[in-house]
Protein backbone atom coordinates (compact mmCIF):
# COMPACT_ATOMS: atom_id res chain seq x y z
CA UNK A 1 0.00 0.00 0.00
CA UNK A 2 1.26 3.45 -0.92
CA UNK A 3 1.35 6.04 1.84
CA UNK A 4 -1.34 8.69 1.50
CA UNK A 5 -0.24 11.92 -0.17
CA UNK A 6 -3.17 13.74 1.48
CA UNK A 7 -4.47 13.09 4.98
CA UNK A 8 -7.78 14.48 6.17
CA UNK A 9 -7.65 14.27 9.97
CA UNK A 10 -10.26 14.85 12.66
CA UNK A 11 -8.56 17.01 15.27
CA UNK A 12 -9.27 16.89 18.98
CA UNK A 13 -7.32 17.35 22.22
CA UNK A 14 -4.91 14.50 21.55
CA UNK A 15 -2.07 15.47 19.19
CA UNK A 16 -0.22 12.13 19.07
CA UNK A 17 -2.49 10.46 16.50
CA UNK A 18 -1.58 13.31 14.15
CA UNK A 19 2.09 13.71 15.02
CA UNK A 20 2.80 9.97 14.71
CA UNK A 21 0.86 9.44 11.49
CA UNK A 22 2.17 12.55 9.75
CA UNK A 23 5.76 11.67 10.65
CA UNK A 24 5.19 8.10 9.47
CA UNK A 25 3.43 8.82 6.17
CA UNK A 26 4.84 12.31 5.36
CA UNK A 27 1.85 13.46 3.29
CA UNK A 28 2.18 16.39 0.89
CA UNK A 29 -1.09 17.83 2.20
CA UNK A 30 -2.73 17.73 5.62
CA UNK A 31 -6.29 18.95 6.19
CA UNK A 32 -7.07 19.29 9.90
CA UNK A 33 -10.83 18.92 10.35
CA UNK A 34 -12.15 20.56 13.51
CA UNK A 35 -15.40 21.64 15.12
CA UNK A 36 -16.22 25.11 16.44
CA UNK A 37 -15.62 23.89 20.02
CA UNK A 38 -12.50 25.82 21.01
CA UNK A 39 -11.05 23.62 23.76
CA UNK A 40 -11.96 20.25 22.27
CA UNK A 41 -11.13 20.81 18.61
CA UNK A 42 -10.56 24.27 17.08
CA UNK A 43 -7.65 25.38 19.30
CA UNK A 44 -5.88 21.98 19.22
CA UNK A 45 -6.18 22.06 15.40
CA UNK A 46 -4.62 25.53 15.31
CA UNK A 47 -1.78 24.39 17.56
CA UNK A 48 -1.19 21.35 15.31
CA UNK A 49 -1.11 23.62 12.25
CA UNK A 50 1.51 25.88 13.92
CA UNK A 51 3.51 22.83 14.99
CA UNK A 52 3.56 21.30 11.50
CA UNK A 53 4.45 24.68 9.98
CA UNK A 54 7.56 24.78 12.20
CA UNK A 55 8.49 21.11 11.73
CA UNK A 56 9.42 20.52 8.08
CA UNK A 57 7.34 17.35 7.64
CA UNK A 58 4.42 18.72 5.62
CA UNK A 59 5.06 21.59 3.18
CA UNK A 60 3.89 24.76 4.90
CA UNK A 61 1.23 25.98 2.47
CA UNK A 62 -0.38 22.56 2.46
CA UNK A 63 -1.44 22.38 6.11
CA UNK A 64 -5.05 23.55 6.16
CA UNK A 65 -7.82 23.97 8.70
CA UNK A 66 -11.42 23.06 7.83
CA UNK A 67 -14.36 23.42 10.21
CA UNK A 68 -17.01 20.70 10.47
CA UNK A 69 -20.18 20.41 12.47
CA UNK A 70 -19.84 18.34 15.63
CA UNK A 71 -23.55 17.66 16.02
CA UNK A 72 -25.24 17.26 12.61
CA UNK A 73 -24.47 14.00 10.80
CA UNK A 74 -25.63 15.08 7.35
CA UNK A 75 -23.95 18.49 7.66
CA UNK A 76 -20.61 16.79 8.32
CA UNK A 77 -20.85 14.80 5.08
CA UNK A 78 -21.94 17.89 3.14
CA UNK A 79 -19.04 19.92 4.57
CA UNK A 80 -16.59 17.17 3.64
CA UNK A 81 -18.00 17.21 0.09
CA UNK A 82 -17.14 20.91 -0.16
CA UNK A 83 -13.45 20.43 0.67
CA UNK A 84 -11.42 21.18 -2.42
CA UNK A 85 -9.91 17.84 -3.42
CA UNK A 86 -9.30 16.83 -7.00
CA UNK A 87 -10.53 13.34 -7.99
CA UNK A 88 -6.93 12.24 -8.69
CA UNK A 89 -5.89 13.48 -5.23
CA UNK A 90 -8.72 11.50 -3.60
CA UNK A 91 -7.31 8.28 -5.04
CA UNK A 92 -4.14 8.75 -2.99
CA UNK A 93 -5.74 10.28 0.12
CA UNK A 94 -6.79 8.86 3.48
CA UNK A 95 -9.02 9.87 6.36
CA UNK A 96 -7.62 9.72 9.90
CA UNK A 97 -10.76 9.43 12.01
CA UNK A 98 -8.98 8.92 15.34
CA UNK A 99 -10.01 12.37 16.64
CA UNK A 100 -13.25 14.27 16.80
CA UNK A 101 -16.32 13.03 18.62
CA UNK A 102 -18.08 9.76 17.78
CA UNK A 103 -20.66 11.46 15.56
CA UNK A 104 -17.96 13.25 13.57
CA UNK A 105 -15.90 10.07 13.22
CA UNK A 106 -18.91 8.01 12.12
CA UNK A 107 -20.08 10.58 9.56
CA UNK A 108 -16.55 11.09 8.22
CA UNK A 109 -16.01 7.33 7.94
CA UNK A 110 -19.29 6.89 6.05
CA UNK A 111 -18.31 9.79 3.77
CA UNK A 112 -14.91 8.19 3.11
CA UNK A 113 -16.55 4.84 2.33
CA UNK A 114 -18.90 6.50 -0.15
CA UNK A 115 -15.93 8.24 -1.81
CA UNK A 116 -13.97 4.98 -1.96
CA UNK A 117 -11.37 6.64 0.25
CA UNK A 118 -9.04 4.73 2.56
CA UNK A 119 -9.45 5.49 6.26
CA UNK A 120 -7.48 4.68 9.39
CA UNK A 121 -7.67 4.82 13.14
CA UNK A 122 -4.73 4.87 15.58
CA UNK A 123 -5.25 2.37 18.39
CA UNK A 124 -3.34 2.02 21.64
CA UNK A 125 0.15 0.65 21.28
CA UNK A 126 0.71 2.79 18.14
CA UNK A 127 -1.17 0.36 15.91
CA UNK A 128 -2.95 1.75 12.86
CA UNK A 129 -6.07 -0.07 11.71
CA UNK A 130 -6.64 0.58 8.01
CA UNK A 131 -10.04 0.37 6.34
CA UNK A 132 -9.71 -0.01 2.58
CA UNK A 133 -12.70 -0.16 0.24
CA UNK A 134 -12.46 -3.04 -2.23
CA UNK A 135 -15.23 -4.20 -4.56
CA UNK A 136 -18.02 -2.84 -2.36
CA UNK A 137 -16.55 -4.28 0.85
CA UNK A 138 -14.17 -2.88 3.45
CA UNK A 139 -10.92 -4.73 4.04
CA UNK A 140 -8.97 -4.10 7.24
CA UNK A 141 -5.36 -4.61 8.16
CA UNK A 142 -3.06 -3.34 10.87
CA UNK A 143 0.27 -1.58 10.81
CA UNK A 144 2.55 -0.78 13.75
CA UNK A 145 4.04 2.72 13.94
CA UNK A 146 7.50 3.40 15.34
CA UNK A 147 7.26 6.12 18.03
CA UNK A 148 11.06 6.59 17.80
CA UNK A 149 10.38 8.78 14.74
CA UNK A 150 9.47 11.52 17.20
CA UNK A 151 12.83 11.35 19.03
CA UNK A 152 14.32 14.19 16.99
CA UNK A 153 11.39 16.55 17.62
CA UNK A 154 11.73 19.45 20.04
CA UNK A 155 10.07 18.30 23.29
CA UNK A 156 9.04 21.86 24.17
CA UNK A 157 7.36 22.28 20.76
CA UNK A 158 5.45 19.03 21.33
CA UNK A 159 4.43 20.15 24.82
CA UNK A 160 3.24 23.51 23.49
CA UNK A 161 1.26 21.72 20.81
CA UNK A 162 -0.41 19.37 23.31
CA UNK A 163 -1.10 22.07 25.88
CA UNK A 164 -1.73 25.68 25.14
CA UNK A 165 1.24 27.93 24.43
CA UNK A 166 0.02 30.30 27.15
CA UNK A 167 0.62 27.51 29.68
CA UNK A 168 4.28 27.24 28.65
CA UNK A 169 5.40 30.84 28.60
CA UNK A 170 9.20 30.69 28.39
CA UNK A 171 12.14 28.36 27.83
CA UNK A 172 13.38 26.76 31.05
CA UNK A 173 10.03 27.12 32.82
CA UNK A 174 9.44 24.34 35.33
CA UNK A 175 6.15 22.53 34.89
CA UNK A 176 4.61 20.86 37.92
Amino acid sequence: MNPPSTILALASRQIWPHVLTVLHYRPRRLVLLHSEDGQESRLPAKRLKRFFEKVPVVPRPFVQLQMLSHSEFTAIEEQLDRISIEPAELEDAALNFTGGNKLMATAAFRWASRKNLRAFYLERGNVITWFTPEAGNIQTFQEKLDPARTDSLDPLALLRCQMDSSEVEREGERLT
